[in-house]
């Protein structure tokens, strides 16, 4: 079957549960065996899926057991979070995470001398963002780019899943080219690095 030029085979049909209910099928592009959404949701249309409270990522008090139990990992979380970028970075310098939520990595990396920044498209989420880590939050890349900052350390914690331009996000971390195996030019600093961790 084509697919917006790709050849590519339906592997489920499903749908948003959570809020909308709208269904969608998760297509498998054959070339690159990447998954995606099918219809993908417009850029507009992304703060839908994300305006409840039962949305876990966004939650800023428990509201059942599972909230609570997901508060306890985030919480646990941040620290691994914390060892792994000292393992890979002697110094504090610039960070940006994309996908930063309710900012508590910003506020952990802000106390241990980090300059850290923040990208997250929901408005609620990115103002407690800004008031609880103190830091600048930025909502689109296309306003973080403005600032033509460089980072020594770019974070996506669960992120590049709910990305909808996917190649515009990978063009802005990467800036198009590609140093070497683990550091990237103009956006990253000369020695800077990438981390990304995706949903199971």
């Amino acid at each position: 079957m084509k697919h917006n030029n790709m050849t590519v085979e339906k592997i489920i049909t499903t749908q948003d549960f959570l809020i909308t209910n709208k269904r969608f099928k998760i297509i498998k592009d054959r070339e690159t065996n990447v998954l995606k959404t099918s219809p993908a949701p417009k850029e507009k249309d992304m703060p839908l899926y994300y305006n409840t409270e039962a949305y876990a990522s966004h939650q800023e008090k428990p509201n059942n057991l599972v909230s609570l139990l997901y508060m306890w990992v985030r919480k646990r979380s941040l620290k691994s979070k914390i060892r792994l970028i000292s393992a890979i970075s002697t110094k504090a310098g610039n960070l940006l995470d994309f996908g930063c939520g309710l900012g508590g990595f910003l506020t952990v990396t802000r106390a241990r001398g980090w300059s850290s920044y923040g990208i997250e498209p929901h408005q609620k989420a990115r103002t407690k963002a800004e008031n609880t880590s103190g830091g600048v939050v930025f909502s689109t890349i296309k306003e973080a780019q403005k600032t033509n900052k460089k980072y020594d350390v770019i974070t996506l914690w669960h992120s590049l899943e709910h990305v909808v331009g996917l190649g515009k996000t990978i063009r802005f971390l990467y800036n198009s080219r590609l140093a070497d195996q683990y550091h990237l030019k103009n956006h990253l600093e000369s020695l800077g690095t990438l981390l990304l961790l995706r949903g199971l």
